[in-house]
């Protein structure tokens, strides 16, 4: 009712459950959040809508993935995603302008009053107090600080308004790819001060044949050259993003 009444130019569709155990556990809940609630939006206004999606659309079976690269989520979380990006991106969607998707990677950052907390804070705080956090040896990613990826998808809402014919996807991403314990050495490595010496060698390796969970993505690393060459966008490197996470905090 209330998008009804405003009419605005442009829906940042932000809106998601994102833990892959609380999707699992709650598909019904999931579905209606992170995919169904967009057809609701559809038949109350004729808004633009840029959909914040994820990295985990993807298997995690190739190198690199591309705009166009077809997507195969392993579970719930993905699937919900990518069916909302099909939603938005589809010619049938009961929108009169084109949609937008934005795919993000694994965020760092510092806690946020929602109670997420960036993964290189989830390490930084294991590790103060007195935890060894295990860390996967052969999960690939290309995380991001938060603030970046918001950077980023400013930029694509700003261009999506100056621009009607704007379409399809983005990414936005590290372009450097390292493993979940590389990153945990990174945060020891960076923030030395408020961490011990020996944190480092407090980091549990494991690996993902180890792992009885849920499936997991072995590497996901995101192609930005969309947002590269249409935006001007180009990620900040991971020094800079740990560096976020800290004046953030502060």
């Amino acid at each position: 009712a209330l998008l009804g009444e405003l009419q605005p130019q442009l829906l940042i569709h932000a809106a998601a459950i994102s833990s892959l155990q609380e999707c699992e556990q709650q598909r019904e809940q999931c579905w209606r959040v992170n995919s169904n609630c967009l057809a609701e939006v559809g038949t109350a206004t004729n808004t633009r809508i840029l959909l914040i999606s994820t990295d985990q659309v993807f298997s995690g079976d190739a190198d690199c993935y591309y705009e166009d690269s077809k997507p195969a989520p392993l579970h719930s979380y993905g699937e919900s995603k990518l069916a909302a990006e099909t939603m938005v991106l589809a010619p049938e969607f009961p929108l009169e302008m084109p949609g937008l998707v934005a795919r993000i990677p694994l965020l760092l950052g510092p806690r946020a009053f929602s109670g997420k907390v960036g993964a290189d804070t989830s390490i930084r705080e294991q590790l103060e107090q007195g935890q060894s956090p295990s860390l996967f040896v052969d999960e690939i990613r290309s995380p991001l600080s938060a603030r970046a990826a918001a950077t980023g998808i400013w930029l694509l809402a700003a261009r999506a308004l100056a621009s009607p014919e704007l379409a399809g996807v983005f990414h936005f991403a590290d372009s450097r790819a390292l493993s979940r314990l590389a990153l945990g050495e990174e945060v020891c490595a960076f923030d030395d001060s408020s961490l011990a010496s020996s944190s480092a060698a407090r980091l549990h390796p494991v690996r993902l044949a180890e792992y009885k969970g849920l499936p997991r993505p072995p590497c996901l690393v995101l192609s930005c050259a969309r947002a590269l060459n249409e935006l001007g966008w180009e990620a900040p490197n991971l020094q800079q993003c740990l560096a976020h996470t800290l004046d953030s905090a502060r």
